[in-house]
């Protein structure tokens, strides 16, 4: 996690975090960090993650980027406490942790795995009356901890974004334990554990390493993890000889939703700072089940909204697509031109047109190889590739070899299509017609012989 106060010329400030890089700032709109002010360049620096910690490298601007009043002539790794200056924008960093990791090691000896659901019972917050006997200290300690829960919800209710979610769950960790690292890693698709938002200390900059092996007793059995003696997992351990900071002390506690892992939440700290106990584990517990229930909560709102989204994209499509291919029924004595056409989706890749030539009619019949946008955008092509060749009322053989070479060129060796074009002389009734690998076309006279 980046988190960094940015003051303007003018004295404005604000607080911006950055749960991942890259990060570019500058005057550019595109970039991660947008500032209107004319002394940055477009792309004025960068700020990405490193091994150990983030790093700040000068994009060849015009007024130089510089830390601590030195300028930067390579990638400089940053520590909480530097001064920035872009131009004439100050950026404080006042985080700037080292990514967290998931790595190969077993689970040490002195791992303590409990339950989540007996965690839950033990802390006060899974709906069990407590016990009509229960000590003042139980009673106490139950109400304060439901008390640290429901703040906790509300506070998280509020969030709208998962960065902002993400954020404040760190916030509350580092509120209530203290600890020297804390980090939120989140399951992806693929099954592995990415690390989507990490914070640590001041003076401290080892980089934390989850053992795999944890994670998958930690997610797989449900179960929160009290590591009481890191030292047991060698992945830990070489971690820690980075900085020489001593034997830690480490919670694991799995996001579960509907008995589904989104993710996990891991606390560190030396033991010099802080030694977690089972109460800490019983505050962190709830806190991850409230998260895992909210983060959940917005994925499904963000996937409902993308869904409304492409709907009305869909739609909008749809009617482009119709106004592209309306015909213009041609009226001829003696003769009546129908068509019609139903996709299989909202948009497809299959037209038809229906044209006036001199003398008569023509008709033009394409499908494009897959359904969707995708033939959608195709069609739209293809059509566009005959309309020359049509208006310049060539023959349908001549037609069809000119959009044929156009259509080969700039369309993906993956993709195809197949057309069938008529051409009606009405006096004579004479059609002509050229089939590109189309389905055959079916000429059906007065009495019904095809």
């Amino acid at each position: 996690m980046l988190r960094l106060t940015v003051t303007l010329p003018n004295g404005a400030s604000d607080e911006r975090t950055f749960l991942k890089g890259p990060v570019t700032v500058g005057r550019a709109e595109d970039v991660t960090l947008s500032l209107w002010e004319p002394s940055l360049s477009r792309r004025h620096a960068l700020l990405e993650p490193g091994p150990f910690g983030w790093t700040v490298q000068d994009l060849g601007s015009r007024n130089g980027t510089f830390v601590n009043g030195r300028p930067v002539t390579a990638p400089q790794t940053l520590r909480v406490g530097d001064t920035l200056q872009l131009g004439q924008v100050r950026i404080k960093v006042l985080e700037c942790g080292a990514p967290a990791e998931v790595a190969d090691g077993a689970v040490g000896e002195t791992t303590l795995l409990t339950p989540v659901a007996k965690v839950l019972e033990d802390s006060g917050v899974d709906a069990l009356p407590v016990a009509a006997d229960a000590s003042k200290k139980t009673l106490r300690r139950n109400a304060q901890r439901l008390s640290l829960l429901a703040k906790a919800h509300e506070a998280l209710a509020s969030q709208v974004t998962e960065e902002g979610l993400l954020t404040l769950v760190l916030d509350q960790v580092f509120s209530q334990l203290g600890p020297d690292q804390a980090a939120i890693f989140l399951k992806e698709e693929g099954g592995s554990f990415v690390c989507a938002a990490s914070r640590c200390q001041k003076d401290c900059y080892d980089q934390l390493l989850l053992s795999r092996s944890l994670v998958r007793e930690v997610v797989d059995k449900k179960a929160a993890a009290l590591v009481v003696d890191a030292f047991t997992d060698a992945r830990f351990q070489e971690a820690m000889s980075l900085r020489s900071v001593g034997v830690r002390s480490i919670l694991a506690v799995p996001l579960l939703t509907e008995d589904v892992a989104l993710g996990l939440l891991v606390c560190a700290s030396r033991l010099a700072v802080r030694r977690f106990t089972q109460e800490d584990l019983e505050f962190v517990v709830p806190l991850a089940s409230v998260a895992a229930m909210r983060l959940r909560n917005l994925r499904l709102a963000l996937e409902a909204a993308e869904k409304k989204q492409l709907e009305q994209e869909l739609a909008l499509a749809r009617r482009i697509q119709v106004g592209l291919f309306r015909e213009e029924v041609p009226r001829l004595p003696g003769y009546t031109i129908l068509g019609g056409n139903v996709p299989s989706r909202v948009v497809s890749g299959d037209f038809y047109q229906l044209l006036p030539s001199p003398g008569g009619c023509i008709a033009l019949v394409a499908d494009v190889s897959g359904k969707g946008i995708g033939a959608a955008l195709l069609a739209a092509s293809l059509e566009a590739l005959f309309a020359g060749p049509i208006h310049l009322n060539l023959p349908p053989s001549e037609v069809c070899t000119r959009v044929s070479r156009l259509f080969f060129a700039r369309t993906d060796a993956s993709k195809f299509a197949t057309a069938f074009l008529a051409q009606l002389d009405a006096p004579s009734g004479v059609v002509t017609y050229c089939n590109a690998g189309h389905c055959p076309a079916i000429l059906v006279d007065a009495q019904g012989s095809a």
